[in-house]
């Protein structure tokens, strides 16, 4: 079942992380032999295995969202001005992120800031070009 957990449901990775710790400590109640600490370094082995499956997950959730976020806002286009009085690489108190989406929307408004400003700053530049 190890082999094949990215086909697992997240209940039933779940199922089997509790199993595993189950077994874990049946196994610990015993008397230490050189086949009961296999079994248990086997099962803390079998723990990490299911442990960073369910991270790798999440992970995977987080970029894909991140990525949705990304293309909503380049389709949607921006929703506030940029802040002129904001210095850069700073946000004002009252925009602290609570959570990570908040620190999400936060990165991509600010990259949307510094996008906007750039490309201002470069159509002025092409106004003002005089060829000599």
């Amino acid at each position: 079942m190890i082999d094949q957990l990215s086909e697992l449901s997240e209940e039933q990775l779940a199922e089997l992380q509790t199993s595993i710790v189950n077994e874990f400590e049946t196994v610990e109640k015993e008397d230490p032999t050189p086949q009961t600490v296999d079994a248990m370094t086997s099962l803390a082995d079998m723990l990490d295995t299911v442990r960073g499956e369910i991270k790798g997950r999440a992970a995977a959730a987080e970029e894909l969202a991140a990525r949705a976020a990304e293309a909503a806002m380049r389709v949607k286009g921006q929703e506030d001005a940029p802040a002129e009085d904001a210095p850069e690489g700073e946000m004002p108190a009252e925009e602290a992120p609570a959570e990570p989406e908040e620190t999400l929307k936060r990165l991509l408004k600010k990259r949307r800031r510094k996008c906007l400003w750039q490309r201002q700053h470069l159509w002025k530049q092409d106004l003002s070009f005089q060829p000599q």
